[in-house]
């Protein structure tokens, strides 16, 4: 189970962090049975998507231009390691009202550990910006999943406006 989550893992934050070509140091396929790591580093990545959902913020287009360094564990048993940290600019055209754009900073981190006994992702997401009428926008979001070596599932996500 831990060699899709992995995967699955690996290719969302690469589907994150943008086109390789940002990257200051790609990263190698790893060699079987033995350790490898790899870290990744992106300057001025601009991303631009509608944010459907997301709390605090109403229905939008946001633009983000962020850096981000992203690290990859893999050790010789398979057992997986990631963490990325993103920061940067955001700026949120609500579709109901784009005369009132948020504009501001953000920060994430997330994180993934994958062994053959137990799996944990989690990330905290932070954002602090103002909305052009004056109104102050912020949010703190922290999301944790973990799976035990008996199949014990925990999870929760917290969100604070």
């Amino acid at each position: 189970m831990r060699k899709p989550l992995a995967l699955v893992a690996t290719v969302a934050m690469l589907f994150v962090f943008a086109v390789p070509v940002h990257a200051d140091s790609p990263c190698t396929p790893p060699t079987p049975g033995q350790t490898s790591t790899c870290t990744m580093t992106f300057h001025n990545v601009t991303v631009t998507f509608p944010s459907l959902g997301l709390p605090c913020i109403p229905d939008s287009m946001v633009t983000t231009t962020y850096n981000a360094v992203m690290h990859i564990t893999i050790n010789g048993a398979g057992d997986f390691w990631f963490t990325a940290t993103q920061e940067g600019s955001f700026t949120a055209v609500p579709f109901a009202n784009p005369a009132n754009t948020a504009s501001g900073h953000f920060a994430i981190w997330f994180g993934a550990s994958l062994n053959n006994k137990n799996t944990v992702f989690h990330d905290t997401f932070n954002i602090h910006g103002t909305f052009a009428d004056g109104t102050p926008v912020d949010l703190h979001l922290v999301d944790h999943f973990s799976l035990s070596a008996n199949g014990t599932i925990n999870m929760f996500t917290q969100v604070t406006c």
